[in-house]
């Protein structure tokens, strides 16, 4: 027999939140990679915190200069993004609402006789 018509459009609703969680987590990916490239290019020749502190304590460069070092090797390991957070938490509640509703509907219809 054919699927019923709401089973098969939970099912597709299932496969976009899947497809928009995919993309979300690509975009962020790629957010991280362009704040370690950007700070990796700012960093010079200042690849570590030792190397800033050497500098800083020779003074080769300012206590500004040492702070900016810094606050760019930190961005090399950046952390995720509230917003990206807030999206795949999003995400993850309408899938799994999904998935319960989805499920419910084929145990009804398995009930029924109808699949």
């Amino acid at each position: 027999m054919k699927k019923d018509v709401e089973i098969r459009l939970r099912e597709w609703w299932i496969s976009e939140i899947k497809a928009m969680t995919d993309k979300v987590m690509k975009e962020e990916a790629k957010r991280q990679e362009r704040e370690r490239k950007k700070a990796d290019k700012l960093l010079g020749e200042y690849q570590s915190y030792a190397d800033a502190q050497d500098a800083y304590g020779c003074g080769v460069i300012t206590e500004k200069q040492f702070d900016r070092i810094v606050d760019l090797l930190e961005k090399r390991n950046p952390a995720e993004d509230a917003l990206y957070n807030a999206k795949i938490e999003l995400l993850q509640e309408l899938y799994q609402e999904q998935k319960k509703i989805l499920d419910d509907r084929i145990r009804f219809e398995e009930a029924m006789g109808n699949t």
